[in-house]
């Protein structure tokens, strides 16, 4: 009814790469929908390359992602193009009187760097309290002798087997490579391999490895409504059985399908798990300003719930709902501030 009130104009702004996904080709086919059965909203596909001060003027409300430019902009080493189009999205986005955007760019500054991230769910686990947890970090500058890789992991209370990351979170396959190493000598053998074949692989983070059972669990937030599934994670398999380090692609370790829920069952996870994620989900949404994001948990064997990642508007597979849910979401936040 309020937005029968206020007729709108919504913006889309999607890169070229996330207008073929799955989730977001059934979302425009979502919008087709709701253009035909609701005359008081405008869908208005916008371009990421041509989008100016008229495109956003003409807007009440955009829906954005744009963590692809971001990306570039920060991480890219010779992209001048990729950085002068990040500059001008944000200061149309972000100037006096534009429109409403779901979600914030800055919120997207802290979900693209892994150490950023890091920093900001430890303080998060901090607010929250036991058991949620993150697991012992540090951010590392490639290429690090073992002797350096050991003494900043013993400074900083990361044990080993560690588990190596790119700081850049997104926006390459790269950016999913990860390994799982024994020791300090596998790291720097494991930097090495990589600042050879990709030189953006220079900043990189180290965790502890978290001993966990029963895979990942996969958070996905619409809103204050919250789904999860579990799919697979990686373990220390290879190095119990001598090796001392096991590399992986975080996207490719299969288990794509599994149960979706959105209840207390317990199907999936414990009721009290289940709180404790919507929970840490509406802090999420509470402090950065977040309102589509995904994230993922690992059960450690020491009874803790470690929160070891969080990514902006992920794909909700699974969900088959989910760009209904996403719709409804959108027009119950603009409705509440017109």
């Amino acid at each position: 009814a309020l937005l029968q009130a206020f007729p709108m104009r919504l913006g889309i702004l999607l890169s070229a790469k996330k207008k073929k996904k799955p989730f977001f080709r059934e979302l425009a086919r979502e919008l087709e929908l709701w253009n035909r059965e609701n005359d008081y909203i405008e869908i208005v596909d916008l371009d990421v390359d041509t989008l100016d001060l008229e495109d956003v003027r003409s807007c009440d409300a955009i829906i954005q992602k744009v963590t692809e430019v971001l990306v570039a902009e920060r991480w890219s080493l010779d992209d001048r193009a990729g950085k002068q189009t990040a500059e001008r999205i944000r200061g149309l986005l972000s100037q006096p009187g534009a429109p409403l955007v779901l979600d914030e760019l800055a919120s997207m500054h802290t979900v693209i760097d892994r150490w950023a991230l890091h920093e900001s769910l430890s303080a998060l686990a901090d607010r929250v309290g036991a058991p949620l947890a993150t697991p012992p970090t540090i951010a590392l500058q490639a290429p690090a002798g073992a002797d350096e890789i050991q003494r900043r992991a013993s400074s900083s209370s990361v044990p080993a087997p560690f588990l190596i990351k790119s700081r850049q979170a997104c926006g390459t396959d790269t950016a999913h490579e990860m390994c799982i190493c024994a020791n300090a000598s596998a790291c720097e053998d494991c930097l090495r391999s990589w600042t050879r074949c990709n030189p953006s692989a220079m900043e990189t983070v180290i965790q502890a490895f978290v001993p966990h059972a029963n895979g990942v669990i996969k958070a996905y937030a619409i809103g204050r409504r919250v789904y999860v599934s579990r799919r697979n994670s990686a373990d220390t398999s290879c190095i119990d059985t001598g090796q001392d380090r096991s590399q992986f692609h975080s996207q490719r370790l299969g288990g794509e399908g599994g149960q979706v829920q959105s209840n207390r069952c317990g199907e999936v996870v414990s009721e009290e798990t289940f709180a404790l994620i919507e929970r840490v989900c509406a802090e999420i949404e509470h402090v950065w300003k977040m309102h589509f994001f995904g994230c993922d948990f690992l059960e450690g064997l020491d009874g803790k719930l470690y929160i070891v990642d969080v990514n902006y508007f992920p794909g909700y597979k699974g969900i088959e709902e989910a760009p209904r849910q996403f719709l409804d979401c959108v027009c119950r936040i603009v409705a509440a501030r017109a």
